[in-house]
């Protein structure tokens, strides 16, 4: 394959649909929804693949005036999704079919980005950021984050896959904004954790 095609294969992989780019301050309903996913090289392979499929998963769980963004992070954090109502749910499932394995992980940036993104849906009555990630990561700044977060009434749970992760920072991240720590060691249960973290957030 010629050089320039193949950068432009790659390049295309994070493209965000036209669906998904979202207005300064998308109007959201009951919720606004981050979906922060570890792609580092460490998650190549069947746990990116189930990690995929819980963030379809998720979205499955919303309803069309909810607002959904998608997050993805190896040692940088990538949009693959703005925040924007939900009215093509297929769409966004389809942006996040198309993610792939990277490099490092850093996680701090990925969650200002989610936390930055967030505060647009100002009329959103919940704004929740689900985090997966099966790695560790600078901790600089992270819990001055939460604390920010906290103040806002932004929510944080995070889910930890495998047995490499920083437990005690995810736990400080959730517990600092009132969200939940999943540890989780099978892949295929990614899905249902998404699934059931949702319904949480949305009931009443």
């Amino acid at each position: 394959m010629h050089p320039k095609m193949a950068a432009l294969l790659a390049l295309t992989a994070f493209v965000v649909p036209a669906i998904a780019r979202a207005d300064a301050a998308p109007t959201c309903g009951r919720l606004a929804l981050a979906l922060v996913v570890d792609r580092s090289g460490s998650m190549t392979g069947q746990p990116l693949d189930n990690a995929k499929a819980a963030g379809s998963a998720a979205v499955d769980r919303l309803g069309t005036s909810d607002c959904v963004t998608v997050i993805t992070f190896d040692s940088a954090p990538t949009t693959v999704v703005a925040l924007h109502p939900l009215s093509d749910p297929n769409a966004v499932k389809a942006a996040i079919a198309r993610i792939q394995a990277g490099g490092g992980t850093e996680i701090g940036s990925a969650i200002d980005v989610a936390h930055k993104s967030l505060l647009t849906a100002t009329a959103a009555r919940k704004k929740h950021i689900l985090l997966l990630t099966d790695g560790q990561s600078p901790t600089a700044g992270l819990q001055q984050l939460a604390q920010t977060m906290s103040i806002e009434h932004m929510t944080l749970s995070t889910v930890g896959f495998g047995s490499s992760t920083d437990e005690q920072t995810l736990k400080m991240l959730a517990s600092t904004t009132s969200g939940r720590y999943y540890r989780v060691t099978d892949a295929t249960a990614l899905a249902g954790v998404f699934s059931r973290e949702v319904d949480r957030v949305l009931a009443p």
